[in-house]
């Protein structure tokens, strides 16, 4: 009797030893401090004189995908605006009759969804504020000159360890030199663009962390991560800017290119380069990278590849949004190599990637336009079984717990809305 009895407690033992799972794993919360830079070079005559803003939903789109941000990222603006201002309302109303959408009244809350959230206008922008970032794009679509002072400002930003994105398309507008840039008033670490074909074999440099860590990247998420393939890079050539007559004076701007590696290239020339200034990074990508993330999607799943009204529409996610969410996360993630000790967001580890739990999943609903949120929705959790053990579908805070491997679904869950700002 005494022998049986052993043998049944030592069946349950076993039984709960296969169906016991963590149900919880600590992680911290990573602030991620994001904005979209706009120059005042960057004007078109539609949009009476206001800055353009070619990209403003690069951050939106990336916070705001789940599948690819990593675990605990919140990514946000610190100096938006609380409220729709009258002076924000009335640059979008003028950019709005071009680019279409409505514009909330003043003193509407400001939310991630708005692209006003985003901006920071370098103008209008203190150094102190600028230290205030970790990341920020600058998507140079259309004619792009910067007086020194604000070449400086931007390489003072990268010197203190943020990470510039310099993002580049065939929509640049055209002048003297053929693309839409001023190689002698260009950017911190100086580049020329290049549309004719150099005969070179595309390929890439796949140990580079911006294609291993933390998602490994292969040519074919270069390839999907393009949003077009007119420029490569090349050094800045004076005579093409009508100042060969002042290479003694201007003997810097060439040789700086060499301070920049190429990470993928094709005929047309390197496509994707990093430079490192100080604790930080400059990533320039020359095709459209930054558009492919900024686009959006309707009802149907059809791709809206102009997201640039002041409400956001609902992020794609199609294959080219995917990849480029991935890239920006491995080059946000090379702030982990800032060399100080932890000082804030901008010390070593600040902005690491932390493991997520096995057996869990963040939830995040999909964003839906029109809500004046970041993400609301709902979510439903399922219960699961394998080998004879049942795991019961539950939430813990915004988290569904996931199967294990090799684990069937059994049932769907009451669904349990969460709204989000």
């Amino acid at each position: 009797m005494l022998g049986r009895l052993a043998s049944v407690l030592g069946l349950v033992a076993a039984a709960t030893a296969v169906c016991a799972v963590p149900l919880n794993y600590a992680q911290r919360s990573v602030p991620i401090r994001a904005g979209v830079l706009l120059i005042d070079s960057a004007q078109t005559p539609n949009n009476s004189g206001f800055d353009s803003n070619f990209t403003p939903y690069v951050w939106f789109n990336l916070d705001s995908n789940m599948a690819v941000k990593p675990a605990g990222w919140n990514i946000y603006n610190p100096f938006h605006v609380s409220t729709v201002t009258p002076a924000v309302n009335a640059r979008w109303t003028a950019i709005s009759a071009v680019v279409g959408g409505g514009v909330p009244s003043a003193g509407t809350s400001m939310v991630k969804a708005f692209a006003p959230y985003w901006e920071v206008t370098l103008s209008q922008t203190t150094d102190q504020q600028l230290a205030g970032y970790d990341v920020l794009v600058l998507a140079a679509h259309g004619f792009v000159s910067l007086n020194p002072f604000e070449v400086q400002r931007l390489r003072r930003f990268v010197d203190e360890g943020g990470i510039l994105w310099i993002d580049v398309t065939g929509a640049s507008e055209i002048n003297a030199n053929g693309t839409g840039l001023d190689g002698i008033n260009g950017f911190p670490i100086p580049f020329d663009l290049n549309a004719a074909s150099i005969g070179q074999a595309p390929g890439a440099n796949l140990t580079s962390p911006l294609m291993t860590t933390p998602y490994g990247l292969s040519g074919l998420d270069l390839t999907a991560m393009a949003s077009d393939r007119t420029f490569g890079f090349e050094p800045v050539n004076l005579a093409a800017h009508g100042a060969a007559g002042l290479a003694s004076l201007l003997e810097t701007i060439v040789p700086d290119y060499e301070n920049l590696a190429a990470i993928s290239w094709d005929a047309l020339g390197p496509n994707v380069m990093v430079g490192r200034i100080g604790d930080g990074f400059v990533v320039q990508t020359s095709h459209g990278v930054a558009t492919s993330l900024n686009r959006a999607q309707d009802a149907s799943g059809a791709l809206i590849p102009n997201n640039v009204q002041f409400e956001a529409q609902t992020p794609s996610n199609d294959p080219s949004a995917r990849a480029a969410a991935k890239f920006v996360v491995n080059m946000i993630n090379l702030a982990t190599d800032f060399p100080r000790p932890g000082q804030g967001s901008r010390g070593a580890n600040s902005l690491g990637v932390d493991v997520g739990a096995p057996l869990m999943q963040q939830f995040a609903a999909p964003y839906r336009p029109g809500r004046h949120s970041s993400r609301a929705g709902a979510t439903s959790c399922h219960r699961w079984s394998t080998r004879g053990c049942s795991w019961p579908w539950t939430t813990i805070g915004s988290m569904c717990t996931t199967p294990p491997q090799g684990a069937a679904s059994t049932g769907t869950a009451t669904p349990r809305r969460i709204e989000s700002t």
